[in-house]
């Protein structure tokens, strides 16, 4: 199944201010699209499951996240890439445990994406590294990633870090 990942390059504090101070930066559009789940998000109304931490509205959060995550970054890139439990770098970037803590505490879409995780400046060095060694080892499958695919991520992430700053990683099926 066919996956893609929107890195935004955004310090971790700058989205939470823009919560805190229901600071809104998106265009109207975006404001038509999202405005429910922003209002959700703002007032930081929602609930989730205790046991799963899914909700039923989880996805209409994260797009909305997404949205403000976009508009507050200083670079976007999209990957493209197939889920593929042989390559559990990926599944570990995506989905394991955010670099900061998750003070937001969203619900988990109970559909596994969207999902979004956020890397701080330091362990993006060992991810860069992690798939700088699978391009360099042409230790991937073109099935599962492509490599100007390959190439990008490293590249995005690479930027991050040279600016020591972080990403909000999104995943989309």
């Amino acid at each position: 199944m066919s996956y893609f990942i929107k890195i935004h390059q955004c310090q971790h504090d700058t989205i939470k201010q823009t919560l805190i101070n229901k600071d809104v930066v998106l265009t109207q559009e975006q404001l038509d699209e999202h405005q429910s789940a922003l209002d959700v998000l703002f007032a930081k109304s929602y609930t989730r499951d205790p046991e799963t931490h899914e909700s039923e509205t989880a996805c209409e959060l994260l797009y909305a996240l997404e949205a403000l995550c976009e508009a507050k970054s200083t670079q976007s890139d999209c990957i493209t890439f197939y889920l593929d439990d042989d390559y559990p770098l990926m599944v570990d970037f995506l989905f394991n445990d955010w670099d900061v803590a998750d003070d937001f505490t969203l619900p988990l879409s109970p559909h596994g994406t969207p999902a979004v995780v956020y890397r701080d400046s330091k362990s993006l060095s060992s991810y860069i590294t992690a798939f700088q060694d699978m391009l360099d080892n042409e230790a991937y499958d073109e099935d599962f990633i492509e490599e100007h695919e390959l190439v990008a991520l490293i590249n995005s992430l690479s930027c991050a870090r040279q600016n020591n700053c972080g990403v909000f990683v999104f995943c989309f099926q």
